[in-house]
């Protein structure tokens, strides 16, 4: 059974709506004992370099259900293997099976259900290839951080 949120919803929903429900989300799977939060041996990444390039790729199983961060830019994804039911804010509910990309806009904040072993590519534009300091980097925590780094 999807989480109630995964499920299609009965009527359009505001992009607002979308980012509280996600929130919500967040917020419960937080509050259960045993929960993740970063990467890990449950969620590995993967990270690639080239010039002013960086590519993290996450490996979820089958039944794993991810909220990410915050993203300061636009960037490319790619679902190498798998099929994912995302969440966000700009585009809904979306069922995406491997191959296939898109471009996630800037202040994209996702949920993520796999249906099957899957392998997500983001590809950034960045010179910084410290692998610790790359989530500070390109992602935040709330959406009032990212509107700060707007202001000149």
């Amino acid at each position: 059974m999807l989480p109630a949120l995964f499920q299609p919803p009965e009527g359009p929903l505001l992009s607002s709506e979308w980012r509280q429900g996600i929130q919500a989300l967040e917020a419960a799977l937080r509050a259960l004992p045993g929960h993740f939060e970063g990467s890990g041996d449950h969620c590995p990444l993967r990270h690639g370099f080239a010039q002013g390039l960086c590519a993290r790729e996450m490996f979820m199983p089958q039944g794993m259900l991810v909220v990410g961060r915050i993203h300061k830019q636009s960037h490319l994804s790619f679902l190498m293997v798998g099929t994912l039911l995302i969440l966000d804010e700009f585009s809904g509910r979306q069922y995406r099976q491997a191959p296939c990309w898109w471009v996630s806009e800037r202040g994209v904040k996702r949920g993520l259900y796999a249906l099957e072993p899957s392998a997500l590519l983001c590809v950034f534009a960045t010179e910084c290839t410290d692998i610790e300091a790359l989530e500070d980097e390109l992602t935040v925590t709330t959406y009032e951080e990212l509107v700060i780094e707007e202001e000149p």
